[in-house]
């Protein structure tokens, strides 16, 4: 969560509109939600910027909250909850945002919000087909999308050695001395004291070290077997630089002290993956023997 999907989603519509024109589908999971999302930052997005603003056309009737006709391009924003609106129109591209809370038609006699709108772009040979969300539980719909393709992870350098890795939760250390009696955590040494490992030289990794790792980072494809042509990405809670180390350990520990809801949450947001039972014994972590002033 909170890694900037639906900004880079908006980037990849405006370049659309402002050199590769074509009709496009916007789907959130509800109207409600679609409505506000293009009233307080598409459209405000498109005013700001004087090479979209253009596109608008004259007659400013054509430019509605939902229903946006620009000067070479056609935009719409739907909700999943309205299989009319869904099925009723056909686009070359296709952008689902935070699918896992798409309406799956169990209550209704049309197919799952999924499928319709996946059915929009069956005309246009050359579409695109744009899914993000924060997994929620194992039968997660954007988990399997991204089983399909081709499951790239960002792999980074370490700042000390230079082996490039994936960030991974198992990885993150604290000072065991953090751990009082009874289970009980000084959050406050767990905060400053929590690190990253790397899994091939084993030194400490910092919070300041991030933004020179990501801007060396490259994303791997780890699926040889994956769907041709479908590029899927994993990026979980540990890469954004205004993130530290320690306030994702004491979110952790806080988290697990709350039981099942509370690891569900970290799993989810956090890790970027769907809540599975075995979750609560993968997610145990012990640990390190940091002490402070380590770092370089």
């Amino acid at each position: 969560a909170q890694t900037s999907k639906t900004t880079t989603i908006l980037a990849g519509l405006s370049y659309r509109l402002a050199e590769q024109p074509c009709p496009a589908l916007w789907v959130m999971p509800s109207e409600a939600l679609a409505r506000s999302f293009s009233e307080t930052r598409w459209l405000p997005m498109v005013d700001d910027c004087p090479t979209l603003a253009k596109e608008k056309p004259e007659n400013t009737d054509k430019i509605k909250i939902l229903e946006q006709h620009f000067r070479k391009m056609s935009l719409w924003f739907v909700g999943s909850n309205s299989p009319a609106n869904l099925s009723s129109r056909s686009v070359s591209l296709l952008m689902l945002d935070e699918v896992d809370k798409f309406s799956d038609g169990t209550n209704s006699k049309e197919a799952g919000a999924l499928q319709l709108a996946e059915a929009r772009v069956a005309t246009y040979p050359n579409h695109l087909v744009v899914s993000t969300s924060t997994p929620t539980t194992a039968d997660s719909i954007i988990w399997a999308e991204w089983q399909k393709g081709d499951m790239r992870f960002y792999f980074v350098p370490c700042p000390h050695c230079g082996h490039k890795q994936k960030l991974i939760w198992e990885r993150v250390k604290w000072d065991e001395k953090a751990k009082l009696e009874d289970g009980v955590y000084d959050f406050t040494m767990v905060k400053n004291t929590a690190f990253y490992e790397c899994e091939e030289c084993t030194k400490p990794i910092g919070d300041g070290h991030k933004t020179m790792m990501l801007r060396e980072g490259e994303w791997r494809p780890t699926n040889p077997k994956g769907e041709p042509g479908r590029r899927s990405y994993h990026l979980n809670g540990l890469y954004p630089p205004w993130v530290t180390f320690g306030s994702l350990a004491v979110k952790f520990l806080q988290d697990k002290h709350s039981g099942i809801i509370g690891l569900q949450d970290f799993v989810n947001r956090v890790l970027a993956e769907p809540w599975m039972e075995h979750n609560q014994e993968r997610v145990e972590i012990v640990p390190g023997t940091y002490k402070m002033g380590r770092l370089s």
